[in-house]
Order: C-alpha cells, then sequence, then structure tokens
C-alpha cells in the first residue's frame, strides 16, 4: 500500500511536500569565502592617549609609543618590561627600552609598525585591562594582526587569549555577526592552534549550517587539514546522529476494535521519511515542531495521538544532546 492510499494522510502528505520544495528553494545559500585583507582604517593623526590613570598609584607615562598612523600613547616602560619578553624595537633585548634617544614631551618614543586599533589592544593586554575595549569591535584583520604582534613581541599568548579577555570577546562578538564572520574566526584560530583552540571550539557552534562544498581552498588552506577535518567530522556527525534518532518508533497501544495504530504507524513513517531527507547539522525545533503539527491532527486515537507527541519531545531532547562544537 502507498501512503496516498491512506486517504486520512492525503492531504498532509501534499501540503509537506510543498512545503518541503519551499526550503529547498530558500536554503540555496552563496558560496562562503575568506573576505579579502582590507586596509586598517587610518586614526586621525597625532592624537595622544595617555594612560596614566591605568596604574594604581596614577604615575607619569615615561615611554611614548609611536604608531604607523601617527597616533601617540603615554605609557610607562615598567608595565612594557614586565610583560614584554622582546623588545619593541625588534632588538633581543627589552634593555632597548633604555636607550632609546628620540623624545616626545622630555619621554624618550619608540616607533611602532603596527597601527593604533593593533597597539591599543596590546596596551589593553599589557596593562591587564580585560572585557571589552570602549570603542567598535576591531576587526578580523586588527585581530589577526594583533595575534602576530603578541608573539613577536613575545607577550603571553595563552593568558592574552582566555575567555576572559577582550581578544576572545572580540572574536565572539565576530561569530555572533553572520556565518562568514564565524568561518573567518575558525579559521584565524585554526592557524594559531594549539593556542587558539579554544577559540575555534566556540566558532564552531556557529557553523552548523555551513556548507562544506562552499569553503573554498585559501579557506580550508588558512585552516589546515586537520581542523577542517574537525569541521567536516563535527557536521557530518551532527546528521548521522540526527538520523539515527530517528530510527525508534513511538511506542504502540495493543491493537482495539476502534483503533489498529495503522495510522500511527504510517504517520511516523511518513514524517521520518521527510526528516530523513532534511536532516542536517542545523536542523532546529522550529522545523521538527512544525512538520508535528501537519500531521498530529489526522491521528484520532488520543492514545496514538498522546505517544506521537510524546515520541516528538523525547527526539528533540536527545537532539538538544548531540555535540555541538568541535573536539
Amino acid at each position: 500500500m502507498e501512503i496516498f492510499d491512506i486517504e486520512e494522510l492525503r492531504p498532509f502528505v501534499t501540503i509537506l511536500a510543498e512545503r518541503f520544495r519551499m526550503v529547498v528553494a530558500q536554503n540555496v545559500s552563496p558560496a562562503i569565502e575568506l573576505s579579502p585583507t582590507l586596509p586598517e582604517v587610518t586614526a586621525t593623526p597625532n592624537i595622544r592617549r595617555d594612560w596614566t590613570t591605568a596604574t594604581c598609584n596614577n604615575a607619569s607615562p615615561d615611554v611614548t609609543l609611536s604608531t604607523s598612523d601617527s597616533v601617540t600613547f603615554q605609557v610607562h616602560r615598567d608595565y612594557l618590561l614586565a610583560t614584554v619578553t622582546k623588545d619593541f624595537t625588534r632588538e633581543p633585548s627589552p634593555q632597548r627600552l633604555e636607550e632609546s634617544n628620540v623624545e616626545v614631551n622630555g619621554t624618550p618614543a619608540l616607533v611602532l609598525p603596527y597601527s593604533s586599533a593593533v597597539v591599543n589592544i596590546l596596551l589593553h593586554i599589557v596593562y591587564k585591562k580585560d572585557g571589552r575595549l570602549r570603542v567598535e569591535t576591531p576587526s578580523l584583520v586588527v585581530i589577526s594582526t594583533t595575534l602576530r604582534a603578541l608573539k613577536e613581541y613575545g607577550i603571553p599568548f595563552n593568558k592574552s587569549t582566555s575567555e576572559s579577555t577582550l581578544l576572545f570577546s572580540a572574536m565572539a562578538s565576530h561569530c555572533q555577526t553572520s556565518l562568514m564572520a564565524a568561518l573567518e574566526v575558525y579559521a584565524l584560530a585554526a592557524s594559531h592552534a594549539p593556542d587558539l583552540h579554544h577559540v575555534a571550539v566556540f566558532a564552531s557552534s556557529f557553523l552548523h549550517s555551513l556548507d562544506l562544498s562552499r569553503v573554498t581552498d585559501e579557506t580550508a588552506r588558512v585552516m589546515g587539514s586537520i581542523y577542517y577535518l574537525r569541521l567536516t567530522q563535527l557536521l557530518l556527525g551532527r546528521t548521522q546522529a540526527f538520523k539515527r534518532l530517528l530510527l525508534p518508533a513511538p511506542r504502540m497501544h495493543k491493537p482495539s476494535p476502534q483503533c489498529n495504530t495503522r495510522v500511527l504507524r504510517e504517520a511516523w513513517t511518513l514524517m521520518t521519511s521527510f526528516l530523513m531527507w532534511r536532516a542536517a547539522p542545523d536542523i532546529g525545533d522550529a522545523t521538527i515542531d512544525e512538520l508535528k503539527d501537519v500531521v498530529i491532527d489526522s491521528i484520532r486515537c488520543k492514545q496514538c495521538n498522546e505517544s506521537f507527541k510524546r515520541r516528538f519531545d523525547a527526539l528533540k531532547r536527545s537532539w538538544a544532546s548531540v555535540k555541538r562544537v568541535i573536539r
């Protein structure tokens, strides 16, 4: 017997088929690529930023840092030497800070090859100012450059990117803006693994709707084979896990003159067929509930109806417990 031979379910099959045709039409997504490298925004020249109040005793700054976009920062030598293991002037020893002959307003001046946006983040780390920046979230280009500067100057990488830091907050903010941004964060974190493995784990939870066939070769190269494999395993693993959750049928009551549970069995077969076809890493409760609502009224037996509802509730609970991030 075909499903369309069941008189009670025929109108619902037609409705479901039409809805899924609409789903397919809406789910065509554009190719996902990493954004090209963009020039950093140039700040207003000759801005001075004083870090005097960042110290516990409001000590006067004794070093001036000048950035590539002509912004100066008034800072403290002791704070730099306490954090930086490699000198800002790229000499092997931090004692080079003591030897600068260039002065600005009576303090030694060091010229850095980075923009003010990057140096501002570095100084937040040096002065242990965690949380969020007072300005807008820095771009991923700025974040990537900052990560490179951390390693270049020997600033402790793990402490600077832990979950309580502003760098982690900035990357987390980008993950929440779009799928493409989350992919960029994931690739960036993967390129700094294992130091930024925790960032890659966080970003992976935003990539459930990613179509792997649309990840460019360049993006895959940036994240590397290991993290591309982990992302693939996450997405394919979630899809397979969802399909396995559909296998157990609802509990059937004993056949009676009023109901032989045929409608329940056929309704469940119909629903699981559609859900198997629709299975994806990002399938949500709304999709499951929508399909349930289409068919539930056709099950007139009270016991079968309740069993059908309980089975769908169990499906959603089990699906919520399936792993959402990479290992």
